[in-house]
């Protein structure tokens, strides 16, 4: 399946006003999840791994 250049994570979700626990969050498919999270309008996102070092760096990179 080819995504249209101007996809969006909101178009499949809206988290507006949620607070969000997301296990698995330091890399790969949790990272992805987190952003699009993020962009989806969360309020705050936890997220839980086993590697701390990975988990905050990975964590600076979601943003606007």
């Amino acid at each position: 399946m080819d995504l249209p250049a101007t996809f969006s994570p909101s178009a499949l979700f809206d988290a507006t006003s949620l607070v969000i626990v997301l296990t698995g969050g330091g890399t790969g498919i949790g990272r992805a999840m987190a952003s699009a999270l993020f962009h989806s309008g969360a309020t705050r996102i936890y997220l839980l791994a086993r590697d701390r070092k990975s988990t905050r760096l990975n964590s600076s990179h979601i943003t606007i």
